[in-house]
């Protein structure tokens, strides 16, 4: 299955990074190994600051939260079922993507996943990974856009049957 996602769901994984990224004050903001992000603990990556963006404030105080849940959140917020999923889309779409390396989006190497002609090494703060999206979302529309225009042509270029008889069709050939 290769479920598309859709630019405006995009754009509110986008906002929601963007509501965290005073949040994220280090110049080199994402570290695996970092288990301080927030009050919630989670570790300190794409979907550490994820779960910063979406959990319950009161809830992070309680328990300390996982990646993984952030991670499965974003899936969810663009239409898809888990993070393996998201990881799956990013592998089977590298021309929306950005890269060849989507399925390390959520590993403990996945500043890579990120990586593009601005970003040669990949990602190394949040603002990087909000970068990243903006590329995709603008992919992901662009795509969007062209679809729109095939189904305008298409129709336009229909003319119904009513309209066109069989013998002036034949005329128009012989001139």
């Amino acid at each position: 299955m290769n479920k598309q996602i859709k630019s405006e769901d995009v754009l509110k994984v986008i906002k929601n990074f963007e509501k965290v990224l005073p949040k994220a004050k280090k110049e080199k903001n994402l570290d695996m190994n970092i288990g301080s992000v927030d009050v919630c603990k989670t570790a300190h990556c794409h979907g550490g600051w994820y779960t910063v963006a979406k959990i319950n404030p009161l809830r992070r105080i309680i328990t300390k939260m996982n990646y993984i849940e952030g991670a499965n959140i974003m899936a969810k917020d663009l239409g898809l079922k888990s993070r393996v999923e998201l990881q799956n889309w990013a592998n089977d779409n590298p021309n929306i993507w950005g890269n060849n390396y989507g399925l390390l989006m959520f590993q403990s190497n996945g500043r890579v996943a990120f990586k593009s002609s601005n970003r040669p090494s990949g990602a190394y703060s949040l603002k990087e990974i909000i970068d990243h999206w903006k590329e995709v979302y603008e992919r992901i529309k662009a795509t969007e856009e062209t679809e729109e225009r095939k189904d305008i042509t298409h129709e336009l270029a229909v003319l119904p049957p009513a309209e066109v008889s069989d013998q002036k069709v034949k005329e128009n050939v012989k001139l």
